[in-house]
């Protein structure tokens, strides 16, 4: 999700700053001191999440969101709960009270990621079954602790399994999606045509192999060791679309 801040205080914009840069799934393309920096924003990119201080030079938090047209999520900031009654009538999806702690603050992710995806793959009657087919093997959509991740396939990397837990790495972003599930279960929602099984904790995509040697295969700067029971099988793969 896209995401600003709308606060005009410094050091609330850092502690906000520090906990969507634990987020993955979290792009923060600014942090905006009043309304008016913010509106720049908003009508110069596509923005799904504001976190939004109550008090604000100028214009009133809750003011500003009302003005919205086409309003993107909204987490409220505040001191303390004057304005809950007017967060819950302009439809905010949290009122988090500061100093935020990170347990809150991950609830309230958890909610603006379900109505981001809602709202975001919510089909119109005149939707056909061909098109919903495609859609459902482009991506998947998977639980982690901070709400429901989508994933575009393409995009992986490769998949590390860490016993109850598998960390996803994507073209997209620099740290790793943490979900609770198994190497072996993953692996069965992806296309097999692009992916291999080459080490008892990895899995990796085919198409993002950079180079290869007789132990490694590389992804980029990414090192895959290639494991021994694994080895035949994916080297006899890889043969099979070699170029003589």
């Amino acid at each position: 999700m896209n995401c600003i801040i709308i606060d005009g205080n410094i050091t609330a914009q850092n502690q906000l700053i520090e906990l969507i840069d634990q987020i993955p799934q979290l792009n923060l393309k600014a942090s905006c001191l009043s309304p008016g920096e913010a509106i720049s924003v908003l009508q110069n990119q596509s923005i799904d999440l504001i976190f939004l201080d109550t008090q604000l030079a100028k214009m009133p938090g809750i003011e500003f969101a009302r003005s919205l047209v086409n309003r993107p999520i909204i987490i409220i900031t505040a001191q303390n709960a004057q304005y809950a009654v007017d967060a819950f009538n302009i439809d905010a999806v949290d009122y988090l009270i500061k100093p935020l702690s990170a347990e809150r603050f991950m609830h309230a992710i958890q909610k603006a990621n379900e109505i981001f995806w809602l709202r975001k793959f919510k089909l119109n009657n005149s939707n056909t079954e061909e098109t919903e087919k495609d859609l459902s093997h482009s991506f998947i959509l998977l639980k982690a602790d901070y709400g429901i991740v989508k994933i575009t396939i393409d995009d992986i990397l490769f998949i590390e399994g860490l016993k109850d837990y598998i960390k996803i790495y994507t073209v997209n972003n620099s740290k790793p999606i943490i979900v609770r599930n198994s190497l072996k279960k993953f692996s069965h929602v992806l296309p097999p045509s692009q992916f291999s099984r080459i080490h008892k904790s990895f899995i990796i995509s085919i198409s993002h192999i950079t180079s290869i040697n007789k132990t490694q295969v590389y992804l980029g700067d990414n090192r895959i060791p290639i494991g021994e029971s694994y080895k035949n099988y994916f080297l006899t793969r890889l043969q099979n679309r070699m170029v003589s």
